[in-house]
């Protein structure tokens, strides 16, 4: 009798025991599961940043090519003829004053060269394309490449944009979601076996729960060793 009562209680344990796995089995899926909805989530959130990232920077692209060449680039080219004109009216005035009866004339040439010589200092004075040598290049022309470069950083916030690192972002967020979930297929496992150890009364019972708290283990360490690899993410 007390045999028997020793046994049952020894059964009752197990029971127990079984009860409680499943129910941490089953709490442990439902927060894997909350987990990867989150970063999936989290994925699309990164997925939609990056396309508003990149129609900003598009758009200021635009904008900064319009700006170049609409404004600095007209009144460089403005410059261009105005030192032409200039060096024209010098060497004419040069050539009336190498003779006496053009020293009039001359001085009226040199007069237009220095009232042209005045506008051209007030397109200098207003654009850096015509007022920064650095964009001078050696045939007398402009570097507007390099002037649409130091625009586009005159406006850090977006320079700063990169569209690209949150695609990459989204795509890592979107794989760690992926693994998790695939990480649910053990505790799925689990819990079957606990499950099939909790309704036999058989000594088979010892191997399902084995195996039931085997692929707990394994599950729980996928999870958590999901997370380590993805620490930067979500």
């Amino acid at each position: 009798m007390s045999e028997n009562t020793g046994r049952n209680r020894a059964g009752d344990r197990v029971e127990t025991a079984i009860s409680v796995l499943i129910a941490l089995v089953t709490a442990l899926t439902a927060a894997v599961v909350w987990r990867a909805s989150v970063l999936s989530g989290e994925a699309t959130s990164a997925d939609r940043r990056g396309i508003i990232n990149t129609l900003r920077a598009a758009a200021a692209s635009a904008e900064n090519l319009a700006y170049l060449y609409q404004q600095e680039a007209e009144l460089a080219q403005s410059h261009v003829l105005l030192e032409a004109q200039i060096d024209y009216l010098r060497s004419s005035a040069g050539e009336f004053a190498a003779s006496e009866s053009g020293s009039g004339v001359a001085a009226i040439l040199n007069s237009e060269a220095d009232a042209l010589a005045l506008v051209d200092q007030g397109t200098v004075a207003s654009v850096p394309l015509v007022a920064d040598p650095k964009y001078r290049q050696q045939d007398n022309s402009f570097d507007l490449g390099l002037r649409l470069q130091d625009i586009a950083a005159e406006n850090p916030d977006l320079a700063a944009l990169d569209p690209g690192n949150d695609f990459a972002q989204a795509n890592g967020l979107d794989d760690k979601a992926l693994l998790l979930a695939l990480s649910v297929i053990l505790f799925a496992i689990a819990l079957f076996a606990l499950t099939l150890a909790q309704i036999t009364r058989r000594r088979i019972r010892r191997l399902f729960l084995a195996v039931g708290v085997f692929m707990t283990v394994a599950a729980v360490f996928t999870a958590a060793g999901l997370e380590l690899f993805f620490g930067g993410l979500g």
